[in-house]
């Protein structure tokens, strides 16, 4: 599994109003396509306006295929939304686990 991490910048009060919200499924209908996509988690400090967008991918192979068409799609739906992105990064999930204590793996 990996991890898509970019981080947004952009006027507190659009974290989630209207036209945010709409970018979003966008990105996420679009994502939804792509084979190999796994997930997509938003997370976000209200009083600064900061994102963090995690997309999981099966593959590095399936995260690379996004990054090859993701410029222009993504440039179009962040535009009205007034956020910028300032820093991006591929990770590889090494450890996971959840509320059930029996679900925690190590995956190498």
């Amino acid at each position: 599994m990996f991890g898509r991490v970019r981080i947004f910048s952009g006027p507190p009060e659009r974290v989630d109003d209207d036209v945010t919200q709409q970018a979003r499924e966008q990105t996420l209908r679009t994502l939804q396509t792509i084979p190999g996509f796994a997930g997509l988690h938003v997370f976000a400090h209200r009083q600064t306006g900061k994102t963090i967008a995690i997309s999981l991918w099966e593959t590095e192979a399936a995260v690379q295929a996004w990054e090859h068409m993701r410029g222009p799609i993504v440039a179009e739906q962040v535009r009205p939304t007034g956020r910028t992105e300032q820093e991006s990064g591929l990770y590889e999930l090494v450890f996971s686990s959840t509320a059930d204590p029996t679900s925690a793996s190590v995956t190498s």
